[in-house]
């Protein structure tokens, strides 16, 4: 379960409000979206759900866990077990799907695998499900250049979900 409390971020030397007493509970399987016009504050608050931003106050609990308080563990837990997903995927596009979806970022994926781009054949399968499960399985050879921005965001989707992301958060034109 993820509970957001009261929580507020300002930008600027100005220290303009963005995010205001914003609050929602999560449990295991639901998918929120957030719809608003164009500056409200969308990205700002998935960059801080993502602990990509800080935040001025709130309380951030993930199962009981205040990731805020809970020190450098449950911050690194997040990182580990979510994904952010921008709304341009960080894809290598002169690589295959298949290859964006198994070697993914450099901090998903051991060293050995980056440099040498070898991969397990449970990998390599589970790779092929991911792809198959969002209707991408027979662009799976293609380069990621060469694919839609829609078909380039399922491969994202593909890889956060390979290498074990519990929680994703993406954001869509």
């Amino acid at each position: 379960m993820i509970i957001v409390e009261h929580l507020a971020k300002t930008l600027g030397p100005e220290q303009t409000p963005v995010l205001r007493d914003i609050g929602f509970r999560m449990e295991s399987g639901e998918l929120i979206g957030l719809l608003g016009a164009s500056g409200s504050g969308k990205t700002t608050l998935l960059r801080c759900l993502a602990l990509r931003d800080k935040w001025d106050k709130g309380n951030f609990r993930v199962n009981g866990t205040d990731i805020l308080k809970g020190g450098l563990g449950g911050r690194a837990k997040i990182r580990r077990e979510w994904a952010f997903l921008e709304q341009n995927a960080q894809l290598n596009p002169t690589r295959t799907a298949l290859k964006n979806v198994l070697i993914g970022q450099s901090a998903q994926t051991p060293l050995w695998r980056r440099l040498t781009g070898m991969v397990r054949s449970d990998d390599y399968m589970g790779a092929m499900d991911e792809l198959e499960r969002i209707g991408l399985l027979d662009k799976a050879k293609m380069q990621t250049g060469q694919l839609s921005g829609g078909e380039r965001q399922r491969v994202a989707i593909a890889r956060a979900l390979v290498h074990g992301a519990k929680v994703i958060l993406a954001m869509s034109r």
